[in-house]
């Protein structure tokens, strides 16, 4: 299955009606420069023409399903209890990795035994394939209680910590990634920073069209892993005022103010 210099390394991809831009994330794996992969395709039942673009790569696809799921995270929970490798990368149908990702997190594990999950720099697209900014992490958890300080498309992590520290909690929805990464964190897991872009992202993803929701939910992780209520709420209180804001000030195509709100927001490198 593996070998010391040639890890097997799972990625799956979770879709649901994803006939627009999955053919780019098949793509990205396929194209990969590391040869050892397991690629993973979890639909949730689509009606578009997602299966029959599935059909068409079988060949670069070792195992897929396509039947009914309870959400985005119950699908990549299904393709982590399928997943063989030693480590495993999940990446949206709306996302794709860099041609050489693969490879350079294999070699990071290789000389970093140490650590079990890796990450990098996420570079974001709008949907028409434009690149708007650089998206850095906080690869010291300076701010792990008030936001996902990783970026979860560059995460690849050890299959051994999903057998000791389990799945994606069912109970939430839209963030079940933010509430894993702080369970991993509290463990004392080791982290690994590729300074790098890792992967690609269209803006539009669940967290995004759902950001009030996000927040909210957000909130709930916290309190849950034992930041006191009254922080957690202030924390709401100022990320729904602000996103309340940004809204008033697209909505009223206010560019240089909205410009100059980007060029001040934490971690987010505009290119022009």
């Amino acid at each position: 299955m593996c070998n010391n210099e040639q890890p097997l390394v799972s990625i799956i991809t979770v879709t649901l009606n994803s006939e627009r831009h999955l053919e780019d994330t098949i793509k990205s794996i396929a194209g990969q420069t590391y040869p050892n992969i397991e690629y993973i395709i979890i639909d949730g039942g689509s009606v578009d023409s997602t299966p029959q673009i599935i059909r068409k790569y079988r060949e670069n696809i070792v195992r897929w399903i396509s039947e009914p799921d309870q959400g985005i995270y119950d699908a990549m929970n299904k393709g982590i209890k399928m997943s063989t490798g030693e480590i495993i990368g999940i990446i949206n149908s709306d996302d794709w990795y860099e041609l050489d990702t693969v490879e350079r997190v294999v070699r990071e594990s290789l000389e970093h035994p140490e650590s079990d999950v890796f990450h990098g720099d996420l570079m974001i697209f709008s949907p028409e394939g434009e690149r708007i900014f650089l998206y850095k992490p906080d690869p010291d958890f300076k701010n792990i209680w008030h936001d996902m300080t990783i970026l979860h498309p560059t995460c690849f992590v050890r299959k051994s910590i999903y057998k000791k520290h389990g799945l994606f909690s069912d109970q939430y929805r839209i963030v079940a990634d933010y509430e894993f990464i702080i369970r991993l964190f509290k463990a004392g897991v080791g982290f690994r920073y590729i300074n790098r872009v890792l992967a690609n992202q269209r803006i539009g993803g669940i967290s995004c069209t759902r950001d009030r929701d996000a927040i909210i939910e957000n909130r709930k992780i916290v309190i849950s892993h034992g930041l006191s209520p009254f922080t957690a709420y202030y924390d709401m209180f100022f990320k729904l005022t602000k996103r309340r804001i940004s809204k008033f000030l697209e909505r009223h195509d206010l560019k240089a103010i909205i410009e100059l709100k980007k060029r001040f927001q934490k971690r987010k490198y505009y290119r022009h």
